[in-house]
């Protein structure tokens, strides 16, 4: 079981970064294969949903360390998109 994740930063080399704020850990990051835009963390640490900037949300399992669904059909322009993870045990993805 991966370490428990506490924050998640999206740098500019296409990497996603993951702190545990309580000891000062660094684990393992993710690569993407775009420039991100923003993340979005679930509450359980288990997921992880990211905007690129080619208009296509992932939404990664921390767990297993791969992308479990692609969303497409937003169209971002002169605004950032940002999406989120909602709902009743966050079932619901917002953008």
């Amino acid at each position: 079981m991966p370490p428990r994740i506490q924050d998640a930063i999206a740098c500019a080399e296409k990497k996603i970064r993951f702190f545990n704020l309580e000891d000062k850990s660094e684990g393992e990051p993710l690569l993407e294969t775009e420039s991100i835009t923003s993340v979005c963390l679930s509450s359980d640490n288990k997921k992880l949903l990211v905007n690129l900037s080619i208009s296509e949300i992932h939404l990664w399992g921390l767990e297993e360390r791969k992308i479990e669904k692609k969303y497409f059909g937003q169209k971002q322009g002169r605004f950032v998109i940002r999406s989120c993870i909602g709902g009743v045990n966050e079932n619901f993805v917002l953008s």
